[in-house]
């Protein structure tokens, strides 16, 4: 068999070399390519895409005073987190997010904002129940009210409107609470006085039976006999009503002092204030991401054009 010049050997190698560069630069540049439109991409929709503000406003909710110095201590402990996500709904409720939208005309600035027709306070509180964040803040009885908004003051009007309007609802359901309680310590007073005259007027019965001196302590022994049984068990009787009668009348005027001015459930420790700093579009975290899919897609690519150019400089040779 005939050999092969070496100059037509060393001219193929370097076709093949010249080939193989090319692929290589071609996949490397469709590469880049692919990668810099893709972070053009993510900033491009990062600066078309609206900017969006959060405001925060915290608030402590105490249980006890909620509730009233009758509440077990255990129970209150144990039922804190309990509590705490009832208040949340509460929050989130529709009865407190109306308010907020009628006090504020939310669905007229959000009709400004987006250039349309007047929204409907159901479409408005949907809405504003999917701008409001309410959580727990670690293990405390502290509640963060985050509202977002396009414009951060009124973001901040929302998280502070929120917040009011929560701590005016506690304090009416406080207040009935103790209005409820002292009403059944009203009626319990009542009756307790109609069962008082009646354990006296049996004592003043039997002493007008037994010739007893109405003013007679029930530690005097000359009336120690089984005769006196029954004046002895009377006196005993109303000794206790008596206890009992003190007792209410106590908790009563507690009662009393306690509803004129109530304390307030709710404390407001952090007023939301404007934070001209955007939440969204996050620029840093959208080209991040522009660049992971930039690197997938063209790094697919990039194979799929070198193979391509492998298979076209087989076919020519």
């Amino acid at each position: 068999m005939k050999a092969l010049p070496t100059s037509f050997c060393s001219r193929r190698h370097r076709g093949t070399l010249g080939s193989s560069r090319l692929s290589v630069v071609v996949s490397v540049a469709v590469f880049v390519s692919v990668l810099a439109a893709s972070m053009l991409a993510a900033f491009a929709i990062s600066i078309l895409q609206p900017k969006t503000y959060r405001s925060t406003a915290r608030i402590e909710v105490e249980q006890g005073r909620l509730f009233g110095r009758d509440s077990d201590a255990g129970r209150k402990f144990e039922a804190d987190a309990i509590f705490l996500m009832t208040q949340i709904e509460i929050i989130r409720s529709r009865k407190i997010l109306c308010e907020v939208i009628g006090r504020l005309n939310l669905h007229q600035r959000w009709a400004q904002q987006s250039g349309g027709h007047e929204l409907t306070v159901e479409a408005t509180f949907h809405r504003l129940k999917h701008n409001l964040a309410v959580h727990r803040y670690r293990d405390t009885n502290i509640i963060e009210i985050s509202a977002t908004d396009r414009d951060p003051f009124l973001a901040s009007k929302i998280a502070n409107e929120t917040a009011e309007r929560f701590e005016l609802d506690r304090l009416i359901v406080m207040r009935m609470g103790i209005v409820r309680r002292l009403d059944g310590l009203r009626d319990a007073w009542m009756k307790q006085g109609e069962r008082l005259k009646q354990a006296r007027d049996k004592v003043a019965k039997l002493c007008k039976q037994l010739n007893i001196p109405v003013d007679t302590s029930p530690a005097n022994t000359i009336f120690e006999g089984e005769a006196y049984r029954a004046w002895r068990d009377a006196q005993h009787e109303l000794e206790l009503e008596e206890q009992f009668s003190d007792q209410l009348h106590r908790r009563l005027q507690e009662e009393v002092i306690e509803i004129h001015p109530p304390p307030s459930p709710v404390v407001l420790i952090d007023q939301a204030e404007p934070v001209l700093v955007p939440v969204r579009p996050h620029v840093g975290r959208n080209l991040m991401l522009g660049a992971v899919v930039g690197v997938m897609i063209g790094s697919c690519l990039a194979l799929l054009t070198r193979f391509a150019l492998s298979r076209i400089s087989s076919d020519r040779k």
